[in-house]
């Protein structure tokens, strides 16, 4: 049985499309955000974002904590402080104007479907907890196109770590042998399938600098690997790995 290990958020869930358009939203309405470019401010929030979602998971801030820290650190980044009440009210129309704006990745939903006609085992691996990463999947229309997801907080532990890789191949029934894992992050989605000799496909649709071709097929766009994957699956049914 061949298996699919996929990531979430930029592989199948347009996480950055919408944290962008929360912060377009509050860039409009407060002026102190203003005196700098709405580019350079998601690109500040987007940093941030990843540092502090790495240490919610590692137990070293809470959830609530790192809502609060980010448009804190934003606004006074504008010379502006905040009080607590101010931050609440920030929080919640940026998490309306990003809820609003969930959409899929070009090409998830294609790919999906193709996956589950080839009989493949599709499990979203991901980095975050299950009732976001759900709701995610559940808006974008995708919840009923896997057969399921595994957290780093169901895992008890995040990607890249090996236990995680293992954990999904345990949900599937199958073996690194028979599985890919696809996704966005180099450290988390490729270094991580390398450690069980899983088959990884790295989606790199901002044009990076592949840090090592030997470790995984570069893809530009989900559109690929249909093509991809029938021939991988080709070659392994033939025995020719």
């Amino acid at each position: 049985m061949n298996v699919v290990l996929i990531d979430l958020d930029e592989t199948l869930s347009d996480h950055r499309h919408s944290s962008q358009a929360g912060i377009r939203t509050l860039w409009q309405e407060h002026p102190a955000l203003q005196q700098k470019t709405v580019e350079a401010l998601e690109h500040e929030f987007w940093i941030m974002l990843d540092s502090m979602h790495s240490e919610v998971l590692k137990g070293n801030l809470t959830l609530e904590q790192a809502r609060v820290e980010r448009f804190r650190r934003l606004f006074a980044g504008c010379g502006q402080e905040l009080a607590e009440r101010e931050i609440d009210a920030l929080t919640e129309r940026y998490q309306a104007a990003y809820r609003r704006s969930r959409r899929a990745v070009p090409g998830a939903h294609e790919l999906l479907r193709w996956l589950r006609e080839q009989g493949a085992k599709i499990v979203v691996v991901t980095n975050g907890f299950t009732s976001v990463q759900q709701g995610k999947l559940r808006e974008c229309a995708m919840e009923g196109l896997v057969d399921h997801l595994l957290t780093s907080e169901a895992a008890g532990a995040q990607k890249p770590e090996r236990s995680v890789f293992e954990a999904a191949l345990q949900l599937a029934g199958g073996t690194p042998e028979r599985a890919v894992m696809i996704g966005d992050s180099w450290q988390s989605d490729v270094t991580g399938a390398a450690q069980l000799g899983i088959k990884a496909f790295w989606l790199n649709r901002r044009e990076e600098t592949c840090p090592d071709p030997a470790l995984a097929v570069e893809i530009g766009d989900l559109s690929q690997l249909p093509e991809l994957l029938s021939a991988h699956w080709h070659t392994l049914k033939n025995g020719c790995v």
